[in-house]
């Protein structure tokens, strides 16, 4: 959890900086919604990768009870 932290804080500072850059020229809105599919795109990452470790979690766990009603 603490990897995904720093990501998102480190999106944050270079997304803080390129509106900063970006003030005078009025591009902030273009940069808004590159951060707003990034923070999507690392939301439907985290949860992917959570249903995927739930879904090994459940098959191990039937496995060893398959194998302990076995024997």
């Amino acid at each position: 959890m603490e990897a995904l932290e720093s990501i998102l804080d480190t999106s944050n500072g270079k997304t803080q900086k390129n509106l900063e850059e970006e003030e005078g020229g009025g591009g902030g809105e273009e940069v808004v919604g590159v951060v707003v599919v990034v923070v999507v795109v690392v939301v439907v990452v985290v949860v992917v990768v959570v249903v995927v470790a739930v879904a090994v979690v459940v098959v191990v766990a039937a496995a060893a009870a398959a194998a302990a009603t076995e024997e």
